[in-house]
């Protein structure tokens, strides 16, 4: 998740007229929820999954997702943007840490080749113009690489049920203190091999179009698999730590930096002035991958 912060040291999507407006992508401000409220709301046999498929349940709540049609469902809320349906944890039947699986065996998309996006263009959910542009940008940045999988887009909202993924703007995204925050949150794709289907973009209407694109194809990467770049340390926030160390959804991709990369466009935070483009090594991770 995207959040409006102005005191740390990585803006991502605005530049005020008198200072810095401070972003951090994929990062959540700090609330008054504590750990005890959480574990409150999600079941301990929960917590421990999520920590075995190498999330950080430390940080995990349960939110309710707004939907395009505006309706919401209960879903989990780890490493800032990451939204789990409960039929994604029920798919796993893990009881220890798991720490030798590939990250491609069950977090990818295998069981299609063409995903068709819809961009939602109607109604209160309807996507500003800028993240149009964005969006489009989104999908020309991974059909350029000619991978195994390609994208389609349309633009409507009768029947978004049916696309693969859907791209829609909720212009009133508050934080747990009412604030509005800007950013996305999207999902990983099914054990089945479907990708994530829902990617809720927020706050970022006005900003550039290369703001959108970068938050668009970022949380786009999720839902065919990646994770963060920088998963290991967020070096790219200002109070960057780890998300986990288990091996499921956190295994090295050949050909890549094993160093932090402050050029990949899926890093945990980004600075201003982003172009929405891939970096060689995402592009090496995207190609190996698919």
């Amino acid at each position: 998740m995207f959040i409006l912060n102005q005191r740390k040291a990585f803006s991502c999507l605005l530049i005020s007229s008198l200072f810095l407006v401070l972003f951090t992508s994929c990062e959540k401000e700090n609330t008054d929820t504590t750990n005890d409220e959480i574990e409150s709301a999600i079941s301990t046999a929960d917590l421990l999954k999520l920590k075995n498929l190498g999330f950080e349940a430390n940080t995990a709540e349960l939110t309710n997702f707004v939907l395009p049609d505006g309706t919401t469902e209960s879903r989990y809320l780890v490493e800032g943007d990451i939204a789990l349906p409960e039929s994604y944890l029920k798919s796993f039947d893990v009881q220890e840490e798991i720490t030798g699986e590939q990250y491609s065996t069950f977090n990818l998309v295998t069981a299609i080749r063409t995903i068709n996006v819809i961009g939602i263009s109607e109604g209160r959910f309807a996507l500003p113009r800028n993240s149009v542009e964005g969006l489009r940008r989104a999908i020309d940045n991974y059909n350029r690489l000619g991978l195994d999988i390609r994208f389609t887009l349309d633009f409507g909202f009768n029947g978004y049920q049916n696309f693969d993924m859907v791209v829609y703007y909720n212009p009133d995204e508050r934080d747990s203190r009412g604030r509005l925050i800007s950013g996305g949150v999207a999902g990983f794709p099914s054990r089945a091999g479907r990708p994530n289907q829902l990617i809720r973009i927020y706050g970022i209407g006005t900003s550039s179009a290369d703001t959108n694109e970068h938050v668009i194809t970022h949380e786009m990467g999720h839902s065919v698999g990646l994770r963060h770049t920088d998963w290991f340390s967020r070096s790219s926030c200002a109070n960057g730590q780890s998300e986990g160390t288990a091996g499921v959804g956190a295994e090295f991709i050949p050909g890549t930096a094993r160093r932090e990369d402050p050029g990949s466009i899926m890093n945990a935070c980004f600075g201003a002035g982003v172009t929405g483009e891939f970096n060689r090594n995402d592009i090496t991770a995207l190609n190996f991958l698919y």
